[in-house]
């Protein structure tokens, strides 16, 4: 699953690079693709919790500025994940070994916040399209590498 997942993303990740939005679209002339948008992102949020690539390509060809972009992706996950924890829990999928675990991510999860937050302020990027696209290629380039290496590490 993991191999399929990465690739996705890095499927996902070369469309978000390879096509600038070529005139700025409204939020309104984008609307009707927020639905199979939001399909696909909760789709891979709850069979992989990787619902960002399809929530961005939406997101980044929306017409939203910088700061809307990133208020509605956040306001979306949280939503999103939120619904996929319901679902976890009805099938009886979480343990307080997963509590520890999510516990124990917080605090760097919240560094993490802090040090965007405060880079956001102090440093605007030319195009958050280039800086998404190649976030995303590096880490499910790299998820799908070391995804491999470990399939055939184990089928060796």
């Amino acid at each position: 699953m993991t191999p399929a997942v990465a690739t996705v993303c890095l499927v996902g990740s070369g469309l978000i690079l390879a096509r600038p939005v070529a005139a700025q679209k409204t939020v309104h002339q984008s609307r009707h693709l927020a639905f199979p948008a939001g399909l696909a992102s909760g789709l891979a949020m709850s069979m992989a919790s990787a619902g960002g690539p399809p929530l961005m390509l939406y997101l980044l060809r929306s017409g939203l500025d910088v700061t809307q972009l990133r208020a509605t992706a956040i306001l979306f996950f949280a939503a999103s994940s939120a619904c996929a924890l319901l679902g976890l829990w009805l099938f009886d999928a979480l343990g307080t070994e997963h509590l520890q675990l999510a516990v124990g991510l917080l605090l760097p999860a919240l560094l993490g916040n802090f040090a965007g937050q405060y880079l956001h302020h102090r440093w605007q990027p030319g195009s958050l399209r280039v800086i998404v696209g190649a976030l995303l290629a590096g880490l499910s380039g790299w998820l799908l590498l070391t995804s491999l290496s470990t399939a055939l590490t184990v089928s060796l």
